[in-house]
């Protein structure tokens, strides 16, 4: 439920810090992302976290931008992470964290 995802979010707002990224992108990372999939709200968080630049791209049920996501990759699965500063591409919160922290999290 929101009330769920918002108790969940607030207690995580003292872990929350915002922390220099050790590299900065120089394109923006693209998320596609579905407002309320918890999953993505962590990595979004990472990002905001890091001050990483990000485009988010919400792909509600009945977008055309749901559709042009599962014709990109063949189905349809959130959070994708698409950074074209090294050719990353992948789904699934946990790595796509590891790869944010690896790539460009702080020292």
């Amino acid at each position: 439920t929101n009330f769920t995802a918002y108790a969940a979010a607030v207690s995580r707002l003292k872990a929350l810090r915002a922390r220099k990224a050790k590299t900065m992108p120089e394109k923006p990372l693209v998320l596609y992302t579905y407002e309320i999939s918890p999953f993505s709200k962590l990595v979004r968080e990472v990002l905001t976290e890091l001050c990483i630049p990000h485009i988010v791209r919400y792909t509600p049920r009945g977008s055309s931008k749901r559709d042009s996501l599962y014709a990109r990759v063949g189905h349809f699965q959130v959070p994708y992470l698409e950074d074209d500063n090294t050719g990353a591409r992948m789904f699934e919160s946990k790595d796509i964290v590891a790869y944010i922290e690896k790539t460009y999290g702080s020292d």
